[in-house]
């Protein structure tokens, strides 16, 4: 999107006016990143909303699991939002006699950081939390991946970056 500011002949004319800039916050566009063309996103997410069957119950483990913070807003019973970056949220869109998906062959993976994902595991497996693959050691530090109510592969790591792997033997 083009910022564009109607010239004095452009004006109750239809033409075209002079461009002042690229829509990111007035940047003139000679100063725009080069690679980024004007219509770009963020190469991030900046929000992701899931889909479950009970509200409640979903906000309720990704607090109590995963350390979730529940956004102040109230989005109504049918939505919760979380605060964070990127911010996500779950909402009702799947209908409470709708069939949790399948874990195994979800195409949606989240992943959360955690302190102690060993902690984590102990706590959600004594729960009764479905755990999908139990801990390993991997190039992310500790690692398992467990499903939420819905069946939302959740994996829990230690290690933003693995940047040596495998390790080298001491």
């Amino acid at each position: 999107m083009r910022l564009v500011r109607a010239t004095p002949s452009a004006r109750g004319t239809g033409g075209a006016g002079q461009e002042v800039g690229s829509a990111r916050r007035g940047t003139p566009t000679s100063q725009r990143d080069p690679r980024m063309k004007p219509s770009a996103v963020t190469p991030s997410p900046g929000f992701i909303s899931i889909a479950v069957s009970d509200v409640t119950r979903s906000a309720t483990f990704y607090e109590t699991y995963l350390g979730a913070i529940r956004d102040t807003f109230d989005f109504g019973p049918q939505a919760v939002a979380f605060v964070g970056w990127p911010t996500f949220a779950i909402n009702s869109a799947r209908r409470p006699d709708q069939a949790p998906g399948d874990a195994a062959s979800s195409t949606i993976q989240l992943w959360w950081r955690a302190s102690d994902a060993q902690a984590l595991f102990e706590r959600a497996s004594g729960d009764g939390v479905v755990i999908l693959t139990p801990p390993f050691d991997g190039p992310f530090g500790r690692t398992f991946t467990m499903a939420d109510p819905d069946g939302h592969r959740v994996t829990v790591y230690e290690k933003d970056q693995p940047l040596f792997w495998p390790p080298r033997p001491s």
